[in-house]
């Protein structure tokens, strides 16, 4: 069954059932009720000219992805995510898998945009047995029985005493000894990080400490024995680059490039940007600027009744502090989303 109008179920229930396998093409799914995969079905989320949104109470069997998508709401996916291409953001919701991530890959993965939002994995351990639930990135090796354990993957910064974090963290409830840790990340989680510096820190509930790392491989750092463990991320010394500013970017929801990002910003936390059109009108603005700007104006400026941007040329002044506007960087910047 392919659906090229979207589906949007405003009360009651809908199930698919008994080897039933649907196509969303470029359209959105949004429920007031609920809609429950059961059996042998699935969902193929694709699409050519947009972002797909899936909203509402939603409970899926297996999610076959081929195209970026956002999720607006709780969802439950009783099988197995796989990914043919596409990004997938959660934002600040909990994505429950029962099944695994198959073929998650630098170019092709779930995040979480916002705190609070994560894939999270239940699931009952042995001792002794190396486990990797979900797929998620996180093989362990417990000391002890401890039943079922929750394990919730987000995409939280850390910052303590000095040390900051990949864009990956893991949080374990109950916490619990571990004989073994293998932590897998990638590239785009590193966020200016020196690698070479990697290591496995844990909180025991009370504070953040280190781990002796065995190993570092590509994309993975391993440690032996950590007691009383309730999240794990892995910490390093940043990157010391100058500031760069890239004269253009495209926001055309691809995944790729569709933010303006200013290398080095944590340098001025302080900071200001200022965006203007050639007469001179403000079109973005924002203090301090955290590289979250996708192309859409915030002064009322529109195309087709969006706020996006149309393609051309815009001049900014970044403000290194704010209060000081004598210490101000001036360029300018392409935008391009065709």
């Amino acid at each position: 069954m392919s659906i090229s109008q979207g589906i949007y179920i405003v009360e009651g229930s809908m199930s698919v059932n008994n080897d039933t396998h649907i196509i969303l093409n470029d359209s959105n799914l949004e429920v007031d009720g609920n809609f429950i995969f059961r059996d042998n079905t699935s969902i193929l989320l694709q699409s050519i000219s947009q972002n797909l949104v899936l909203y509402g109470d939603i409970q899926f069997q297996d999610i076959i992805l081929n195209s970026n998508c956002v999720i607006d709401s709780d969802i439950l996916v009783k099988g197995n995510i796989k990914f043919i291409k596409g990004i997938v953001d959660i934002g600040s919701n909990i994505l429950s898998l029962e099944g695994i991530l198959i073929d998650e890959r630098d170019d092709s993965y779930i995040y979480s945009s916002s705190s609070g939002g994560g894939i999270e994995i239940n699931k009952s351990f042995n001792n002794n047995d190396e486990e990797n639930p979900g797929n998620l990135g996180l093989k362990i090796n417990l000391k002890n029985h401890v039943g079922n354990l929750a394990i919730k993957r987000s995409n939280m910064e850390i910052n303590y005493d000095g040390n900051r974090s990949v864009l990956r963290t893991y949080e374990l409830e109950p916490s619990v000894d571990m004989d073994k840790i293998e932590f897998s990340y990638f590239n785009h989680e590193i966020n200016n990080l020196n690698t070479k510096n990697f290591s496995i820190w844990i909180e025991d509930g009370k504070s953040w400490k280190p781990c002796e790392c065995e190993c570092n491989h590509t994309n993975i750092v391993e440690t032996l024995s950590a007691d009383h463990v309730s999240k794990i991320t892995l910490f390093s010394t940043i990157v010391n680059v100058g500031v760069e500013f890239p004269t253009g970017f495209s926001p055309n929801d691809d995944g790729i490039n569709d933010y303006y990002v200013i290398q080095g910003i944590e340098k001025y936390p302080n900071n200001e940007l200022v965006v203007f059109n050639k007469w001179g009108d403000i079109i973005y603005r924002s203090s301090p600027y955290k590289n979250d700007w996708n192309g859409c104006s915030t002064k009322g400026v529109s195309l087709f009744g969006d706020d996006k941007l149309i393609d051309g040329t815009y001049f900014y002044y970044f403000f290194k502090d704010k209060k000081d506007k004598k210490n101000v960087v001036k360029g300018f910047i392409e935008v391009l989303t065709k």
